[in-house]
């Protein structure tokens, strides 16, 4: 050997950069074998998360829609079978037919023992006018819809981050693939350009290396199942109308699972249910810390913070909520209603004023394409114009249950005045877009007097013993209301409110014919019955609309 020969090193080969580089990509090469390893155990969970999540949505339709024809056959076959029964026994007991009564009874036992709905502790018709249907309801299918619901949505985000990471593995191999490239160009480089190349390829396997760590040691959050089966325990409690007990078990749920924004977001709604306010507010921020980023749970926070007088806070939350809903009619409303309390009155104006406009549009395009709106939007009017005569009562009598506090409203008379004249618009609204596709007109000649309620008529159809409060019997109570200026082909829709809800099957509605009604001047008389079933207990508003305008109203209770 030469003195001047080059003594190489055992381990390596007569040039050191090219054994590193070898090196280096070998151990990229492992590199991405392990990354493929846990591509595929992510894909494969993945995969089956998609598939639970599938059964469990296919089940939870299947639960809620065999419960509600379940429920549907109890109310309506068997529990209307019942009355009729029960009827016609009180009416042969009457006419001294005591065989016929016995018999009648004995049919109608034999109807309840044929739905659980009309047994204890649903029903009891010594004491009940009709079944507890929500308990029941509760109790048969919404406990375990809700349940399978939950199980749904819980896998499904499981399949999303395992997807998330799926994606991630495969940009991964991606730059590794990079990165195994730039280390062969290396190797047929001159000495500099070597070392750059060299340089970038490190960079980017030892950037992988960490983001493959990071991705694989991220934990995938769940929420246990025993935190699902509390939450949907809470769901069938408030349905059923059980406040506390539906507080109890969204408690036991967040201490199970303390990131469940579901639980949040609904345990705000038990609070507000029970006037907590202050409580229903916190929940909502809670469930948008964990996640639920959506508009109703934004627009439902800004809701919130208007009835603990938190104008700014309330106007911040509901405009960005109508401006990422500007279909949804109630969260416009809500934006609506708190400017108007705040004593923006002109803003609330504009507001209304354009959300009418938007739905009428939306209305008559729907119709345009023999489609009908959604059913949800005739509560959406009422609830707004729940908001508005809360308000209105607020600021008029101080008695500020459903509004914000009084000493937080300015220009009460105003605010008044206009919270009144908008709960009625939006009636008419609701009148017109339901029967006309158009705005109701801006003004009528028709008028009515007071209403009359009464069960009893004279020979001479006059109203004896007329009351605005009544037992809870099957028997019908009437309306009497003397009307001047009314003419042919105008419709003649009366609504019947029980406990500020619409009962729809009250309701009236007919095109005005002077030849079958008297003339211009006379009476509506309106039967207010359910055919046969006893009216449900309760305070009764009801409204006259002539061509969408509202023209008279009266109110009864039924005892």
């Amino acid at each position: 050997m030469s003195a001047t020969e080059k003594k190489s090193h055992p381990f390596f080969a007569e040039d050191f950069s090219t054994t590193l580089i070898n090196i280096v990509m070998a151990v990229i090469i492992i590199q991405i074998a392990v990354i493929t390893y846990w591509f595929t155990l992510a894909d494969d969970s993945n995969g089956d998360a998609g598939r639970d999540a599938q059964i469990f949505a296919m089940q939870g339709i299947g639960k809620r829609t065999i419960g509600t024809l379940r429920a549907g056959y109890d109310q309506t076959g068997a529990y209307n079978t019942w009355v009729e029964l029960n009827t016609l026994a009180r009416v042969a007991e009457e006419q001294d037919d005591t065989e016929g009564a016995a018999r009648l009874i004995a049919a109608r036992d034999r109807v309840a023992k044929l739905s659980p709905a009309l047994q204890a502790p649903y029903f009891d018709p010594n004491q009940d006018a009709a079944p507890n249907l929500a308990a029941y309801e509760a109790d048969n299918f919404v406990r375990d819809s809700s349940a399978l619901q939950e199980r749904f949505e819980n896998m499904y985000r499981v399949k999303k981050q395992f997807g998330d990471m799926a994606s991630a593995y495969t940009v991964q191999l991606t730059l590794l693939a990079v990165a195994l490239f730039v280390f062969g160009v290396a190797a047929s480089s001159k000495r500099r350009v070597r070392i750059l190349f060299v340089v970038i390829g490190t960079g980017l396997a030892l950037f992988v290396l960490g983001w493959m760590l990071m991705t694989y040691y991220t934990p995938v959050k769940s929420i246990p199942d025993e935190a699902i089966d509390a939450y949907a325990a809470a769901s069938a409690a408030l349905y059923a109308g059980d406040n506390p007990k539906a507080l109890t078990e969204y408690d036991r749920a967040l201490k199970l699972a303390p990131e469940y924004a579901n639980a949040y977001r609904d345990r705000s709604y038990a609070k507000y249910l029970t006037g907590d306010n202050a409580g229903s507010a916190q929940d909502l921020e809670a469930a948008r810390a964990n996640g639920d980023t959506s508009s109703d749970t934004e627009s439902s926070l800004g809701y919130t913070y208007y009835l603990l007088g938190n104008f700014a806070r309330a106007n911040e939350l509901n405009q960005n909520a109508a401006a990422r809903a500007p279909n949804d009619l109630w969260v416009r409303f809500n934006y609506a209603v708190s400017l108007l309390a705040s004593g923006q009155t002109e803003r609330a104006q504009q507001e209304y004023d354009k959300a009418l406009q938007d739905t009428t549009q939306r209305v008559a395009a729907a119709r345009a394409k023999k489609q009908e709106p959604s059913a949800g939007l005739w509560s959406e009017f009422d609830g707004g114009v729940n908001d508005l005569e809360a308000l209105a009562a607020c600021a008029t009598t101080q008695a500020c249950e459903s509004a914000p506090p009084a000493n937080t409203l300015q220009n009460t008379t105003e605010l008044a005045k206009l919270a009144e004249k908008y709960a009625n618009l939006l009636k008419e609204y609701a009148v017109a877009l339901e029967y006309t596709n158009q705005p109701p007109p801006a003004s009528t000649d028709a008028q009515v007097d007071e209403f009359i309620f009464t069960r009893e008529f004279s020979d001479d159809a006059e109203p004896i013993n007329a009351s605005e409060t009544f037992t809870a019997t099957d028997e019908p109570i009437y309306m009497l209301v003397p009307f001047t200026n009314f003419r042919d082909g105008q419709k003649i829709v009366v609504k019947i409110y029980v406990d500020g809800v619409e009962d729809e099957r009250l309701r009236f509605v007919q095109d005005y014919s002077a030849a079958d009604m008297g003339g211009a001047d006379g009476d509506i008389f309106l039967e207010i019955t359910t055919g046969g079933v006893p009216l449900s207990p309760g305070a009764y508003h009801a409204e006259l609309y002539v061509d969408s305008k509202l023209v008279g109203a009266g109110d009864f209770s039924v005892e």
